[in-house]
């Protein structure tokens, strides 16, 4: 089974686009720090409903997780991987977990 769930910052802003059948994709990136000296990137890309909601309510810096599952596709060069996103939720920045801390 091919799963993968990650939980990150965005590195850009969403690319939404629509391609010719008129399908609505998303293209992003989001960073996952794994401790303090390691940060990895992952390649996503969400389609249709999930990719308008995506390009919506995130933008570059926004913390995201996202699940879904890991393909593969090939340049003249190279194999890349990225996620195909089956679905996603928000995750509160260190800023609003803060201020929900704060009793005034």
């Amino acid at each position: 089974m091919n799963n993968i769930s990650i939980s990150g910052r965005l590195t850009r802003d969403v690319d939404l686009s629509e391609t010719v059948s008129g399908a609505v994709n998303a293209r992003f990136s989001v960073a996952v720090q794994d401790g303090k000296d390691k940060t990895d990137f992952f390649v996503c890309v969400a389609w249709d409903d999930k990719a308008k909601s995506i390009a919506k309510y995130f933008k570059k810096g926004s913390p995201i997780e996202i699940y879904g599952s890991m393909n593969s596709f090939t340049t003249d060069t190279r194999t890349n991987w990225a996620i195909t996103v089956r679905g996603w939720n928000f995750v509160p920045s260190k800023k609003e977990e803060i201020e929900e801390e704060t009793p005034f």
